[in-house]
């Protein structure tokens, strides 16, 4: 899953949840490991101030980030 695909997935997540679309600050990075593999996800939005942004963080795959980040929306 391309990182667009990933974002467009988290958005729609949010809009079926909360029935309205974010359309604020939004990032995902990938979590690296010592030896620099992909290892999981983080989210950050924008909900609060930039120096204090609300991030989401999960070991995993693409598709247990999202089940993750489904579960913690609702």
């Amino acid at each position: 899953m391309t990182q667009q695909e990933l974002e467009q997935a988290v958005l729609n997540i949010i809009e079926t949840a909360y029935c309205a679309k974010y359309v604020g600050k939004m990032e995902i990075k990938n979590l690296l490991d010592c030896n620099n593999n992909q290892v999981g996800y983080c989210l950050v939005l924008g909900l609060h101030t930039p120096e204090r942004p609300l991030t989401i963080q999960m070991q995993g795959t693409a598709q247990q980030f999202l089940k993750y980040v489904e579960k913690v929306s609702i």
